[in-house]
């Protein structure tokens, strides 16, 4: 498995159970010195009045990608200092409004306006279409005058794209290639020969004929097939570019002879030679079905070649028995094979910057670095080196199924960038879809789309000319020279919420505390070890997503017990006694808690009116649920039953909350190491309370999470279609939200009427009281030398109730403030307040972060496993908890003799899940 999901699985795993990564206190005298303040300049620059500062605009997922790179070039440059900024804030595109993530969609040209006025370097995708005069550097005399730089070394196509009016705009750094994947079992059925690389275009479709197998009239076996078939790969690779951008204004080539005949032969894979199924382009949402049905095709293996990205081989592969070649070749044109930039961006230079010498150094060396090939990154699959010397000293190539470095050494060879029209490829679908559908003269049809392109960019020239010409502009200082002398830097990681909400706090604080600058920052996920202390890196604190309770992980951080004791502006009562427990560590409190997560439930009151039943009431029992669950579902009907409770999507946590209320403990700690403890009869008894308010009451639902998988099904909006059309009684209530605004800063959608819709808390078991589900917290490092300006920024951030983003505020004061409940609503503050102050238990997960990490793959995935066994009504509950218990047994024998016990280590934990048979696809 590759780092990025065991990063993902990790993660989600977290969220559910809680488990921590980490490490032990050290000594409470040893951490409890006084502040160091550290000058900026001298900490983080340690520039010589001759070196030159240059600034680079990454993502906050990449920041740990390049600060590795740019140790290595300064060391290799000394007079030359890279600082990268943040683009996210740079372009202020994510930001929190009440409970709710904010995404504002902005005018391209905007963010790159705003980057290159930021950063003398950036990495931006770039087409002639939006970039406007002088907002970069023409990199061509740079390129020119450097004798170690070898444009040659590109391969075919990739730098050609961003070359236009004489200069050279952009430098990309890797390159996806588009290839065409065939189902070998699908050809051996048919009696077909496989295709070879250097294959023609009359090959293809002699191929997709011979392939394309019918019983009578039905087609049981197409010969070639995409979910969105693009013209601009198709008809280009046949016949080469069909418009050009360079020209002002940019034109195109659609009656071209040779084009009409490409978009014709197109058109006839689906009419004369029939053997692409075919679906118009959708006008309405009810026309996605038609695009549904062809996905379902191939992925039902019934579609024997379609165009893939190369980087999908391998996972195609684990699916079906598969190969793949590059696109056809024409014997006037071989340039075919359909190249797209991602996983890396296109590096360019800002035209304000006062460095251009440098920021092309710093340029050139990012071309030469390698991305580890087809690993995976946050930002997705990491593409080929674009240059041939990367990929060759890399060792990318040897690193690739066998299978697939033929199709893919002749694609690079052979590869062209698809040039789309300025308005987009709407009109092109149009094209084709008039051709097939109306049965019009592919050469009217250009004819009419030439005169339609002429005309718009005609006005979009005259537009143009009338636009305000950008000003003048150079980039802005760097941000350690806008640092006065003497102000203390905090550098804060933020390993969960959304750090644009950190930056504008860390801005308002800033404004009370002039002498300390808080720099925020993403956690490092490019770093091979996974763990705590490698994704912070040397941040002075950080925020981290639940309590840090294992030895290792423990001795990174401050203990900050002597730090609170001695400040007379917070003490431990100010915050939720069960909450703060958790950041204790042999009794002293080792970080401070920011937000915990309550769960709630919401009912709708429309519904319990009209059944003449009083509204459920905090502290109502599991009895009193099962009864008011069970008397509010009506109906048999899929189409419209009433259903007493609807429960999360993914209904894990859902479960863990209701087992924790039946004092469920899912290990058990009495031997040594610990086991799990699913068979034992308390677990039994409360998976059978829960799954059957599917199997024996019917008043819950069960939502197939598979169909995620299929074009155009979406669980989620099947759920909340429960809750908008009054039929869900009781339902676990969704504390996140993303509300989207338009570019004229209109909602797109907000959210409805609430005024029928109360909450609950959830109701308590036999033992009275209840849990919270999590709760993040904030650490300072052991290393720091800015104790005391991290404790200020600490206490700032858990005053402020805004960063309570989807629970409630650790700290009383904040919690029951006006503002709290102004932003929540009244009633749900007093809920969420309420489940704190009645929780008899720790956080729903916290058993497995008592040095138990280990056990988490075995119980939570044997758990997943047993509940869906009983839901299918494969297995009775016992059979299916005592078949997730064996699993969990073996697992653990095996991490006792790899000596895993106390780890935290998920990668090391593969070997053992494999042998017990579990897998993390399950979860």
């Amino acid at each position: 498995m590759n780092n990025l999901k065991r990063i993902l699985l990790y993660l989600l795993l977290v969220v559910l159970m809680g488990t921590a990564v980490g490490c032990k206190s050290s000594d409470a005298d040893d951490n409890a010195n006084t502040d160091a303040t550290t000058d900026e300049t001298n900490r983080t620059t340690d520039e010589t009045s001759d070196q030159t500062v240059i600034t680079f605009a990454v993502n906050g997922w990449e920041r740990g990608l390049y600060e590795d790179r740019v140790k290595a070039f300064e060391e290799a440059h000394p007079d030359i200092k890279v600082e990268l900024v943040s683009a996210d804030e740079i372009m202020g595109n994510r930001t929190q409004q009440g409970n709710s993530v904010v995404v504002e969609i902005s005018d391209p040209g905007d963010e790159l306006l705003n980057l290159v006025q930021a950063a003398d370097v950036i990495s931006w995708y770039i087409q002639p279409g939006f970039v406007g005069d002088g907002l970069l550097l023409n990199l061509a005399p740079l390129m020119e005058g450097d004798d170690n730089f070898d444009a040659a070394d590109y391969y075919p196509g990739i730098l050609e794209q961003y070359q236009w009016d004489g200069g050279t705009w952009g430098i990309p750094i890797n390159a996806s290639y588009t290839l065409i994947f065939y189902d070998k079992d699908l050809f051996d059925k048919a009696g077909v020969a496989y295709p070879e690389v250097g294959w023609s275009w009359d090959d293809f479709v002699a191929t997709a004929q011979a392939v394309t197998l019918r019983d009578g009239d039905e087609v049981t076996q197409w010969g070639f097939s995409s979910q969105f078939i693009d013209p601009m790969q198709l008809v280009q690779a046949k016949v080469g570019p069909i418009f050009n951008l360079e020209n002002e204004p940019p034109t195109a080539r659609l009656e071209d002879p040779d084009v009409v005949a490409a978009f014709q032969w197109m058109a006839d894979l689906f009419t004369k030679y029939e053997v692409s199924p075919y679906a118009p382009p959708p006008e309405s949402e009810e026309d996605f079905a038609a695009y549904e049905e062809i996905y379902k095709l191939m992925e039902e293996g019934k579609v024997a070649m379609w165009p893939d990205n190369a980087e999908s081989y391998t996972w195609r592969a684990g699916e079906r028995n598969i190969g793949a070649v590059p696109f056809p070749v024409a014997d006037n044109y071989d340039h075919s094979s359909p190249i797209s930039n991602f996983g890396g961006g296109i590096l360019a230079v800002s035209a304000g910057t006062a460095h251009p010498q440098a920021a092309w150094e710093w340029i050139k060396f990012l071309t030469q670095q390698s991305d580890g090939g087809f690993a995976f990154g946050p930002g997705g699959p990491v593409s080929l080196p674009a240059r041939r010397s990367v990929a060759e000293a890399s060792g990318v190539w040897d690193e690739l199924d066998e299978e697939l470095v033929p199709a893919l050494r002749f694609a690079v060879e052979h590869g062209f960038t698809p040039i789309y029209p300025p308005g987009g490829s709407e009109e092109l679908y149009q094209i084709v879809s008039s051709i097939i559908d109306k049965g019009r003269d592919a050469a009217d049809v250009l004819a009419e789309a030439q005169k339609a392109f002429d005309s718009s960019t005609t006005e979009v020239m005259s537009e143009q000319t009338k636009a305000t010409p950008v000003p003048d502009f150079t980039v802005a200082e760097p941000p350690s020279s806008q640092i006065e002398e003497g102000v203390t830097v905090v550098r804060f990681v933020v390993a969960g919420g959304d750090p644009s909400v950190y930056r504008e706090a860390a801005t308002q604080f800033h404004e009370t505390h002039p002498d300390i600058v808080v720099k925020v920052e993403e956690p490092n996920f490019y770093n091979e070890e996974f763990s705590l202390q490698a994704m912070i890196g040397d941040a002075d604190a950080f925020q981290w997503w639940n309590p840090i309770r294992s030895e290792d992980d423990l001795k990174t951080v401050l203990a900050l017990q002597p730090l609170l004791d001695a400040d007379p502006d917070l003490t431990e009562e100010d915050f939720f006694p069960a909450v703060l427990d958790q950041f204790r560590n042999q009794g002293q409190v080792v970080g401070l808690p920011g937000e915990a997560q309550i769960a709630f439930l919401s009912y709708n009151k429309r519904l319990f009116d009209a059944a003449g039943r009083a509204y459920p009431q905090p502290g109502w029992t599991l009895d009193e649920f099962l009864e008011t669950a069970v008397a509010m579902t009506q109906g048999e009907s899929e189409e419209d039953k009433i259903y007493g409770y609807v429960p999360d999507l993914y209904e894990m946590g859902d479960m863990m909350t209701f087992l924790t209320r039946q004092d469920v403990s899912l290990i058990d700690e009495s031997v040594d190491p610990a086991t799990a403890n699913l068979a034992d009869p308390n677990t039994i008894a409360a998976l059978r309370w829960y799954t059957n308010l599917t199997t024996e009451y019917g008043v819950k639902p069960v939502f197939d999470l598979s169909s995620f998988d299929t074009f155009g099904s979406n669980p989620y909006e099947e759920r909340q279609a429960l809750i908008d059309n009054d039929r869900a009684a009781i339902w676990k209530d969704d504390q996140y939200g993303v509300v989207y605004y338009d570019e004229n800063g209109e909602v797109v959608s907000d959210e409805a009427d609430r005024s029928h819709i109360s909450v609950v808390p959830y109701p308590v078991g036999e033992s009275g009281g209840g849990s919270f589900e999590t709760v993040n917290g904030y650490y300072i490092s052991a290393q720091t030398e800015v104790r005391q300006a991290a404790w200020e920024w600490l206490k700032y951030l858990t005053a402020q109730e805004s960063l309570a983003q989807i629970g409630l505020p650790a700290r009383i004061s904040a919690a029951e403030s006006d503002a709290f409940a102004q932003r929540v609503g009244a009633e749900k503050a007093a809920i969420l307040i309420a489940g704190v102050q009645n929780s008899t238990q720790a956080s729903t997960p916290d058993p497995f972060s008592e040095g138990n990490d280990w056990l988490g793959p075995a119980v939570m995935i044997g758990l997943q496993n047993a509940y869906n066994n009983v839901i299918k009504e494969e297995a009775t509950v016992e059979e299916a908890l005592q078949a997730a218990q064996e699993k969990a047994d073996t697992y653990r024998q095996c991490i006792i003799v790899r000596d895993l016990v106390g780890s935290s280590d998920y990668q090391e934990f593969e070997a053992c899940m494999e042998e017990a048979g579990l897998s993390w696809d399950d979860f």
